[in-house]
């Protein structure tokens, strides 16, 4: 099986094929150029390198959120026009469980955590089955990030843009040996394509025209629109 995945959700992107578990091609950027500028030229690489055809897909797996408005939104655009142009199934997999299987097998409890702008952060909190999968405990929250200590374990290992973003107030908190290392706070592409996969596996994929962006929190423009209805939505990802 075929699989392409992508994730448009942060400042960096990428783009991954896997034949079965096997990486094809991968190809990831975060060298400050707009995703809309980069995304496609990328896969464009991913399928010349590896001499495949968009129409040899079988599965497309994207991140649907949480994440940046925009980001996610370009990367849903760009899956929904490949998907229609095949009639293949989609996968929607969320960014903070892509995120958290740069740790499988860890024996220590992972805070994946997304900057989610005007002083807070999208964060959700895993741990490692006996699989090794890492396995989403509670909810996925939209929350400022001095509140998140209180509600964290000790041993926690803090990951993503998010904990960068705030290492000082964790800093405090839980100390420099509770950071992952800088090049596993990015998202890859690959590990999208592989919980793609388990998505298709459980019948939980969706066709090409329902899919669509999950926010926890209403944009920016809607909240414009909606100026005295800022209610913060808490919801479930995947």
């Amino acid at each position: 099986m075929l699989v392409l995945g992508m994730d448009t959700s942060t400042r960096a992107g990428s783009v991954a094929l896997l034949r079965g578990d096997k990486v094809l091609g991968e190809v990831l950027v975060h060298s400050g150029i707009t995703h809309s500028e980069s995304i496609l030229p990328a896969a464009s690489r991913v399928f010349e390198q590896s001499g495949i055809e968009p129409d040899e897909i079988d599965l497309f797996a994207v991140t649907v959120g949480p994440g940046s408005f925009t980001g996610l939104r370009i990367g849903v655009s760009i899956i929904k026009g490949l998907a229609f142009g095949s009639s293949r199934p989609v996968a929607a997999v969320s960014t903070l469980e892509a995120l958290a299987w740069n740790f499988f097998f860890s024996a220590r409890p992972v805070c994946a955590m997304l900057d989610a702008k005007k002083g807070q952060v999208y964060s959700a909190l895993y741990y490692c089955t006996e699989d090794g999968r890492p396995r989403r405990e509670g909810e996925v929250v939209a929350v400022e990030p001095e509140r998140l200590p209180g509600y964290l374990p000790a041993d926690v290992i803090l990951a993503g843009e998010g904990a960068a973003r705030y290492e000082n107030v964790f800093l405090k908190a839980f100390g420099p040996e509770s950071f992952a290392p800088p090049h596993l706070h990015l998202i890859r592409a690959s590990a999208v394509a592989v919980l793609g996969r388990r998505l298709l596996e459980a019948g939980e994929t969706v066709k090409a025209a329902d899919l669509a962006p999950v926010y926890i929190r209403v944009s920016e423009a809607e909240q414009k629109r909606a100026a005295n209805d800022q209610t913060a939505c808490f919801i479930k990802d995947h």
